[in-house]
């Protein structure tokens, strides 16, 4: 059977989980800035280069810069013209593409 004292401490874990999610989602909330403001401070402080682009439905188009260094950030811009950061990281490493049908 489960004790009284491991019921509280689960209630306390997912009760930390929970602000600490929700503390991620307001960071994020202010990773936002007109386009050319992020890309510009892309390419000063990291010397990222958009890779890749593709649409993401009505809602804008995911955009990825990356440096020969290896950061990388993922980008959404909408169609307002401001761009949040949606994923930002590092080790970023090229791969070829692999034809549909072959197993790689």
């Amino acid at each position: 059977m489960f004790s009284l004292k491991g019921l509280k401490w689960a209630t306390c874990a997912v009760a930390g989980a929970m602000v600490f999610t929700v503390i991620n989602a307001n960071a994020a909330s202010n990773l936002c800035t007109k386009r050319a403001s992020m890309v510009d401070a892309l390419a000063k402080k990291y010397e990222e280069q958009r890779r890749g682009i593709g649409v993401a439905s009505k809602t804008g188009v995911m955009e990825f810069y990356v440096s020969a260094k290896g950061t990388w950030t993922m980008l959404m811009t909408m169609p307002n013209g401001m761009s949040c950061i949606m994923a930002a990281g590092r080790d970023w490493e090229e791969i070829a593409a692999t034809p549909i049908g072959t197993n790689s």
